[in-house]
């Protein structure tokens, strides 16, 4: 019984068998069986003691950092100071920790700090000499979007004089200036001087330029074709050309063989380039010739040729062409194109001179005034519009306010000769009309010719208002 008892016993402790298979011989590591802590215990034991070791044999430094927990590793140094132990949780010491609440900037950042604001104010201030010229700029910009054109492009040319000043060159604003130019003055030479200024050489070689150098050829061979036909109607072999047939159809040959004259263009890249003349330009030319000349006929045709072929040149004689439409008692398209003037550029004062000179022909002598007077209001120096309302007062009868205002064009004066005769042949009517004999005959002594419309009138072959209603509608 005593046997079966034992191995009942012994088949009852399986975990004490168990046990005995897994202990460890004596000299196999045991390090596998520590725990983290047990192991970490037991490095920082074995390092301190090595420490002790060294510093026993002299090798180890004296300013190794200790406080009363013992030596600061590197760890858990300071970032700040670098000298007393991080806080838990922290960067930084206790110590530090307390300073930075009372000065959140340590020193080198207060260095940074102070260079910022330097670099800031600088900058401020070198912003502030330019700043003017932004302003301008963004005036003109401004202006060009209200279609106040003439103030849009004084505007550009100040800005650009402003930072040119500043050594920039400001080629973007050049280019917007050209595009204003274009719209309202495209045969001014002021467009090929502004586009000249704004490209180098080697930059208008650049693919992004080309409509630019393109844009420059166009306008050059414009320019040069106007001049060429201001040199044949200065020339003194077409000098009778008035009175001549001959010779008006020898200078209106020379004007329309522009068309095929070779114009060389030194261009904005470098290049040399030929071109032939403008075509539009040229009909331009022989219009305004034979509008010179007295030639009806030929007026009207040339006019409406150039708004055939270059519509987009409207602002070069859209003037002229609203006045011969208006003559010829075509009141819509001269409507139109005062309307298209005025939609282009509101400061345009020609598209009132249309809309008072249609106004007066079709009687209504009150609107006339009044479209003349809303355009002085843009331009107050408009001779032109002076002379249509003028005009218009002549023909209502009142010839005093009427000598009024051609006193105060006359103040300050005809642009060219041209206009001269039409208004001295205007303050000749009204002269007469109020009786002033010595005046009358002072302004004739002003005349190589008095116009043909203005002595049939001296003539009492029509009266003021038919003058100013009937055929043109004016002295010529």
């Amino acid at each position: 019984m005593k046997k079966d008892t034992d191995k009942k016993d012994k088949k009852a402790k399986p975990e004490e068998e168990t046990q005995k298979v897994k202990k460890p011989a004596k000299n196999k590591d045991t390090s596998a069986g520590y725990n983290k802590n047990d192991l970490n215990n037991e490095l920082e034991r074995l390092a301190e003691i090595f420490r002790e070791e060294l510093k026993n044999q002299g090798e180890l430094e004296d300013d190794v950092l200790r406080d009363s927990q013992g030596i600061i590793y590197e760890d858990e140094v300071c970032e700040c100071c670098g000298e007393r132990r991080k806080a838990k949780n922290s960067d930084y010491c206790k110590t530090c920790q307390e300073a930075m609440r009372k000065y959140p900037l340590s020193l080198p950042m207060v260095v940074v700090a102070l260079v910022m604001i330097i670099f800031s104010v600088v900058s401020v201030l070198d912003f502030s000499q330019d700043f003017e010229g932004y302003y301008i700029a963004r005036k003109a910009k401004t202006s060009a979007d209200e279609k106040k054109m003439y103030t849009s492009i004084e505007f550009y040319q100040t800005s650009i004089d402003y930072f040119a000043e500043s050594g920039f060159n400001a080629k973007g604003l050049k280019f917007e200036c050209v595009d204003a130019m274009c719209d309202v003055m495209v045969s001014s030479e002021d467009v090929l001087v502004t586009l000249e200024s704004a490209l180098s050489e080697s930059e208008a070689r650049f693919p992004v330029y080309k409509e630019r150098v393109k844009q420059y050829d166009e306008l050059y061979v414009l320019n040069q074709t106007m001049t060429k036909m201001m040199e044949i109607y200065q020339d003194e072999a077409f000098a009778d050309a008035k009175e001549d047939d001959e010779v008006y159809a020898q200078a209106m040959n020379a004007i329309g063989s522009l068309v095929d004259l070779e114009i060389v263009v030194p261009s904005l890249d470098g290049e040399t380039r030929i071109y032939t003349g403008n075509e539009a330009a040229v009909k331009y030319c022989q219009y305004f010739y034979a509008y010179l000349m007295e030639k009806s006929d030929d007026v009207y045709y040339y006019i409406y040729e150039v708004y055939r072929i270059a519509p987009e040149y409207l602002c070069m004689y859209g003037y002229d062409l609203g006045a011969v439409s208006a003559q010829t008692g075509d009141f819509k398209t001269a409507l139109d194109v005062a309307k298209a003037l005025n939609e282009t550029n509101v400061e345009d004062s020609t598209a009132y001179c249309i809309y008072s000179m249609v106004s007066r022909m079709k009687g209504n002598y009150d609107e006339a005034i009044t479209w003349a007077e809303k355009g002085l209001e843009i331009n107050t120096t408009d001779t032109e519009l002076m002379r249509h309302k003028a005009m218009a007062l002549a023909a209502k009868g009142d010839f005093e306010t009427a000598e009024t205002v051609m006193n105060d064009l006359f103040a300050i004066g005809s642009s060219d000769s041209y206009y001269a005769t039409l208004d001295y042949s205007v303050y000749l009517v009204i002269e007469n009309e109020l009786g002033n004999t010595e005046e009358v005959d002072s302004v004739k002594e002003l005349f190589e010719e008095i116009p043909e419309r203005v002595q049939s009138y001296l003539d009492g072959e029509m009266t003021v208002a038919e003058l100013f209603t009937e055929g043109t509608g004016d002295v010529l």
